[in-house]
C-alpha cells in the first residue's frame, strides 16, 4: 500500500496510516501473506468443517472418517469397499460350444465358476441357422434353469439370439452351469453353437 504525502504542515496523516497499520496486523498473519502462498492453522470454514485434515500434494490426510461419494470420495477405506460404493464391478463372458449337428439333450456342456458371479445376460449364436422351427436352449446352475421366464431362442433363418435375461442371476463360488438343447429345428437343426454368458463379479 503507498500512503500519499499530506501537504507541508499537515499531520492528520500520521495517525490515518498508523490506524491501517494497527488493524492490519491485528487482522493475524493471513492479511500479510502472499497469495500465492497461504498457511492456514486451526479455524473452520463455514459450513465445512476442517478437523484435523491437512494436505500434502494433492493428498487428503487426517479425516476421522470416509469422505462420501456425494461430496467426491468413494466412502470407503479400501480398494474393494471403494468399487461396490462406486457400482465398478469386474465384467466376464463365458463361452460354451456344441459343435456339429444340433440335436435335442440336456447337460451338454458343464463349467464350474471359481467365484461368486451374477449373470445378467446369455446370448447364443450358430454357425447354421435352424429352419422350419426355432432352436431352443436353456442354461442351469447345479441343475436348475436360470431361463424360467424366457429361454434363449433362435428363430428360423436366423443365426443369433443377443439377450436373454436370466430370472435367477446368482452363482455361488464352485457352482456349475449347464447347456440344454431343448428343440432343433425341424428342417434344418442348426449346427455348431456358440452359448454367451455375460456375468459380473467383485474385483
Amino acid at each position: 500500500m503507498t500512503v500519499p504525502l499530506p501537504p507541508q504542515g499537515d499531520t492528520t496523516w500520521y495517525d490515518w496510516a498508523t490506524e491501517i497499520h494497527n488493524d492490519v496486523h491485528a487482522l493475524g498473519t493471513i492479511a500479510t501473506q502472499a497469495a500465492s502462498s497461504v498457511a492456514i492453522t486451526g479455524g473452520t470454514i463455514t459450513s465445512t468443517s476442517i478437523s484435523g485434515a491437512s494436505t500434502f500434494n494433492g493428498t487428503i490426510t487426517g479425516l476421522s472418517t470416509d469422505l462420501a461419494v456425494l461430496h467426491g470420495g468413494t466412502g470407503a477405506s479400501t480398494a474393494a469397499d471403494a468399487r461396490t460404493n462406486l457400482g465398478v464391478l469386474a465384467r466376464g463372458v463365458m463361452l460354451m460350444s456344441i459343435d456339429g449337428v444340433l440335436s435335442a439333450g440336456t447337460g451338454i456342456r458343464r463349467l464350474y465358476f471359481p467365484r461368486e458371479v451374477t449373470i445378467f445376460n446369455i446370448w447364443a449364436s450358430v454357425a447354421t441357422a435352424p429352419t422350419g422351427s426355432s432352436l431352443v436352449f436353456d442354461v442351469n446352475v447345479n441343475g436348475a434353469t436360470i431361463c424360467a421366464s424366457v429361454k434363449p431362442t433362435i428363430t428360423a433363418g436366423s443365426f443369433v439370439d443377443v439377450s436373454t435375461t436370466p430370472s435367477s442371476q446368482l452363482v455361488t463360488a464352485g457352482q456349475y452351469v449347464t447347456v440344454d438343447v431343448d428343440s432343433v429345428g425341424s428342417t434344418v437343426a442348426g449346427s455348431d453353437a456358440v452359448i454367451g454368458i455375460e456375468y459380473t463379479e467383485a474385483y
